[in-house]
């Protein structure tokens, strides 16, 4: 067989293989690899035939024949993976997918397979590190510029990253997918009208696009209009869409109609569910399951849930950052004089996001949300001897970011607990508000809850109580420094709401304001797994809720 027509039949072989006709495809192929057995290409492309046409086992015999003729090479270790992916195994693909990347970080294909893995996981912020590694190397890759996009919006990180999702959607101006990317975004980035107006034009492409009709359900039971919402929904098919069920599910819940809630869950067909939304739905229904009392119930849920997470939290190396910070002496290298910030700090479900609400209802107080700067600072130096001489830029660079007409602005990133000393040297007069809760009821409110997989100890009882302890040591380290933290109580706040509060201000050198009692109405909207929760008045029947799940928590004694 001549070189030329080898080519042309090639040619000929991928169009029939675009059109679906597998078997036409097929006989070319097999015939062209029977004159070069050892062409990789095609070997390549019989996998991908097999597993286009869902024969998953015959597609890893090609890969793996690959494999073994390249010598591992990644870009078979990454089909490998992706075969698995497709067929349930999703630890063996993750584990695969990342060993091809490690491989190999710059190509893009294998990056591409990598990301998708992590997606499925739930992990937007590795992903988006994984393709942006990658992506130079070919900028206008279509899938691999819509993962990109995708990864931003599941990222975690608040204000989301708008420019990889703009870029693809100059790339593909009328793809209903993209925009709903945007409006995701916009929702995420608490732009409501902009998110409406990116998942309508989604919507005015594709009318069935679901994630784009879930999302504006999302975006309409935020702005209060969960009927809406429903409305939106009810010819929806939400037995095969976990964002559709759960959007309703909300609906429904926000309005205290439990039991409809519950139903919308239990209708969904889980079975082909990725692990990030099969986790979802059964937080969610979890969570309806202990308003209505069943306390077992959720609390099976919530475990089935927490087990699905790709891999554990590394303890050691989070004990190993607590000790180096505690061991680095802390200067003040006051680069500004500001006593503009305010920073609200703590464990994650400790009441952060209600105090945030309430300060941002004062009219000097604006609300910053999760200011991801000083996670940002501590990864562009060596962390922690940075604190003793920061960079120069960094307080310039944070009042640019959270610039404001209000006398002080809240940022609530709970993590910054860890860098405390670092935000005292950049800002000495910044203000530090550390909440707390007892502990029992910051783990229930945790493990029921879903959060990025670099706080997977959320999901495990006794990752949990070592990183309990070790945010104990550190904060009881920043006392010994810092004489001007102050500390509120979930408790005290709730039960004690205005005495509470008037302390704080006074603090700040405000006055007490009738706004803050109803903060609840404040239109801003948090983007946290508070945030249908900071819309009701003060409330206490979250204190001591973990005692209906005592028999569950025994490895936590120690911490009360």
């Amino acid at each position: 067989m001549s070189q030329q027509s080898g080519k042309m039949l090639a040619q000929k072989a991928s169009k029939l293989h675009s059109a679906g006709k597998f078997a036409q495809a097929e006989k070319i192929y097999k015939r062209l690899l029977k004159a070069n057995p050892n062409d990789l290409t095609l070997i390549r492309v019989l996998g991908m035939l097999e597993r286009d046409r869902k024969n998953l086992s015959a597609a890893l015999k090609w890969f793996e024949l690959a494999k073994q003729l390249s010598g591992n090479h990644p870009t078979f270790l990454a089909e490998i993976a992706l075969t698995k992916l497709n067929q349930g195994k999703l630890e063996e693909a993750y584990a695969l997918s990342e060993e091809a990347n490690k491989a190999n970080p710059k190509d893009l294909d294998v990056a591409t397979f990598y990301a998708k893995v992590c997606l499925a996981y739930g992990q937007g912020s590795k992903a988006m590190h994984v393709l942006e590694d990658a992506i130079e190397s070919n900028p206008t890759h279509h899938d691999a510029m819509r993962l990109l996009a995708s990864s931003a919006a599941q990222s975690g990180i608040i204000p989301v990253p708008l420019e990889r999702i703009q870029q693809f959607i100059r790339m593909r101006p009328n793809d209903a997918a993209a925009h709903t990317t945007l409006g995701i975004a916009h929702r995420l980035n608490g732009h409501q009208e902009l998110a409406l107006e990116s998942l309508d034009r989604a919507l005015s492409i594709d009318p069935t696009n679901l994630d784009a009709l879930a999302s504006k359900a999302e975006v309409l039971i935020s702005l209060r209009l969960p009927k809406e919402a429903i409305e939106l929904l009810e010819h929806a098919d939400s037995h095969q869409s976990a964002v559709v069920t759960l959007a309703l599910a909300r609906a429904y819940r926000v309005q205290g109609d439990y039991q409809s809630a519950i139903e919308a869950i239990e209708r969904l067909d889980t079975k082909s569910l990725s692990p990030n939304h099969h986790q979802s739905v059964l937080k969610e229904h979890g969570r309806l399951l202990d308003q209505t009392a069943f306390y077992d119930e959720a609390w099976e849920r919530w475990t089935k849930a927490n087990g699905l997470r790709a891999n554990a939290y590394d303890v050691e190396k989070h004990q190993n950052q607590v000790q180096s910070i505690i061991d680095t002496p802390c200067k003040k290298y006051e680069q500004s004089s500001s006593s503009k910030p305010i920073f609200i700090v703590g464990m994650y479900r400790s009441g952060t996001t209600l105090l945030e609400q309430i300060l941002s209802s004062h009219s000097q107080i604006e609300a910053k949300g999760e200011v991801d700067l000083f996670l940002r600072f501590v990864s562009e130096v060596n962390y922690p001897d940075c604190c003793s001489e920061p960079k120069p830029d960094w307080a310039s660079r944070y009042l640019e970011r959270t610039d404001s007409i209000a006398n002080f602005t809240t940022d609530k990133m709970p993590m910054n607990y860890l860098h405390v000393g670092l935000i005292k040297s950049v800002f000495p007069n910044a203000t530090i508000i550390h909440t707390t809760r007892n502990p029992l009821d910051t783990f229930v409110s945790c493990f029921s809850n879903s959060f990025a997989s670099t706080h997977g100890y959320t999901q495990d009882i006794n990752e949990f109580r070592t990183v309990y302890k070790e945010y104990q040591r550190v904060m009881a380290h920043w006392n010994n420094i810092f004489d001007d933290i102050i500390e509120v109580s979930y408790e005290n706040l709730t039960a004690d709401f205005e005495p509470t509060l008037t302390t704080v201000l006074q603090t700040l050198g405000l006055q007490f304001e009738e706004g803050c009692i109803r903060f609840f109405e404040n239109k801003r909207i948090a983007q946290t797994p508070s945030i249908d929760q900071v819309r009701k008045p003060i409330y206490t029947s979250s204190v001591n809720r973990w005692k209906n799940y005592e028999k569950f928590l025994s490895e936590l004694n120690d911490l009360q």
